[in-house]
C-alpha cells in the first residue's frame, strides 16, 4: 500500500482535517518542523535529514503544507529518490510586505528555500489563483506584483486550485447572537507584524466611535491586553475549538480584514456559524463572502468606519445566506475528493 509523509510546523485543524480525508485510502505520517524560536531551524534541520535518510524509502508521495525551510529536505530528498513532493501553498510564501516584515520573500534566505521547494517540487496545490500571481491594490503603501510568480518568475512548477473545505455539522448556529457584536481571530498577536496584517490596527482606530458596539480579538496569549486599547474591546484566548465554536455563535458580525489571505479558515467557520462576513478585498475573500456580507475595498480607518456605520443602520443580509453560501462551494468533501484524485495522480502517474 502506497504511504504519505506528510510535513508541517504545526497540527493545525485545517492540516489535521486534510490528514483525516488522506488516511481514508492511505497511511499517512506528520513529521513536524519545529522552527519557534528561530534558532531551532537548523537543529531542526539536521533532525529531519537523519529521518528523512532513514525512512523516506517507505513512502511514496511526500506533502509539505506550505514552503519554507521545512519543505527544503522533502523537496531535495524527493528530487534524489525520485519520491514525487506535493507542496500545498497557503499564502505567506506568495506575497512580500516589507513594510510589516511579512512574506516570505521579505528574507532572502528563507525566500532561497521558498524557491528553491517551489521550484523544485512536483507539484504546487494553491488554495486560491490569487496565490500564482496577482495584481494588488488593497493597500497602496505595498507592492502591487503579488504571488509566486511575481517572485519566482521562472517557475514552470505544475499547479492545481483547490479550495479549503468545511464540515457544515461541525460549525453550526445556536442561540441568539449579541447585538452589535464583532469577532475577528487572530493567532500569533504577539508577533509584530500580526496586527497590521489582521487588520487588527484599524479596529483599535474605530472601536470607540461604536461605543454601543463589542468587538473580540480572539486567539491572543493568555492575559495579553495593550494599554490603549478601547473600553469595548475583549482580547480573548482561545482554549479550544468548543471554545472557538461558541465565539462564532455568539457574534453577529465576523470581520476579515486581512492584508493578505489564502483562503481564510476563520473567516469560512464564522460564516457557517451564520456570522455576517466583513471582509478586506483581497485574495479569495471576496470570493468567498460573495452577496452575503460587506467589503472593505481599501485599507483605510476612515473607510472601515463608513461601512460599519452604514452596517449597523441598514443590514441588508442574513446569517443563514452567509451558512448557506460556505455549505454549497465549499464542503470537505469536494476538497478531499479533488485531494485524493491528485494525490492518486502523482503516486500512479502513468495510470
Amino acid at each position: 500500500m502506497s504511504r504519505i509523509l506528510f510535513v508541517a510546523t504545526s497540527p493545525s485543524s485545517f492540516i489535521l482535517r486534510d490528514i483525516r480525508a488522506l488516511k481514508e485510502k492511505y497511511p499517512v505520517q506528520l513529521l513536524l518542523f519545529h522552527s519557534s524560536p528561530k534558532w531551532k531551524a537548523p537543529f531542526e534541520l539536521i533532525r529531519h535529514s537523519v529521518i528523512l535518510l532513514v525512512s523516506i524509502f517507505r513512502y511514496h508521495l511526500i506533502i509539505c503544507q506550505f514552503a519554507g525551510y521545512h519543505s527544503f529536505l522533502p523537496v531535495l530528498f524527493g528530487k534524489i529518490f525520485r519520491i514525487p513532493v506535493l507542496i500545498i501553498s497557503g499564502g505567506t510564501e506568495s506575497v512580500s510586505f516589507p513594510s510589516i516584515r511579512y512574506g516570505n520573500f521579505h528574507k532572502k534566505l528563507l525566500g532561497w528555500f521558498t524557491a528553491f521547494s517551489i521550484k523544485s517540487c512536483s507539484h504546487l496545490a494553491l488554495k486560491h489563483s490569487t496565490l500564482l500571481e496577482y495584481n494588488y491594490e488593497y493597500d497602496t503603501t505595498q507592492p502591487s506584483h503579488q504571488g509566486i510568480l511575481a517572485f519566482v518568475p521562472d517557475c514552470k512548477t505544475p499547479y492545481s486550485v483547490i479550495f479549503n473545505g468545511y464540515d457544515e455539522n461541525e460549525f453550526t448556529p445556536s442561540g441568539e447572537k449579541l447585538i452589535n457584536s464583532f469577532l475577528t481571530v487572530a493567532a500569533g498577536i504577539e508577533v509584530p507584524f500580526t496586527i497590521p496584517l489582521k487588520g487588527i490596527d484599524l479596529i483599535l482606530k474605530i472601536a470607540a466611535d461604536f461605543p454601543d458596539s463589542v468587538f473580540t480579538i480572539a486567539g491572543c496569549p493568555e492575559t495579553y491586553s495593550p494599554p490603549d486599547s478601547p473600553a469595548n474591546v475583549s482580547w480573548i484566548h482561545i482554549h479550544d475549538q468548543k471554545q472557538l465554536i461558541e465565539l462564532y455563535r455568539q457574534h453577529r458580525f465576523y470581520l476579515q480584514l486581512s492584508m493578505s489571505e489564502g483562503f481564510p479558515n476563520a473567516l469560512c467557520e464564522a460564516m457557517l456559524c451564520e456570522c455576517i462576513p466583513v471582509g478586506s478585498a483581497v485574495n479569495s475573500i471576496p470570493e468567498i463572502i460573495g452577496d452575503t456580507g460587506y467589503l472593505l475595498r481599501n485599507r483605510s480607518d476612515s473607510e472601515l468606519k463608513n461601512l460599519i456605520t452604514r452596517m449597523l443602520k441598514t443590514n441588508n443580509f442574513t446569517g443563514s445566506e452567509a451558512r448557506n453560501r460556505i455549505c454549497r462551494n465549499y464542503p470537505m468533501s469536494l476538497r478531499k475528493n479533488k485531494l485524493l484524485l491528485l494525490t492518486e495522480k502523482l503516486i500512479y502517474p502513468t495510470l
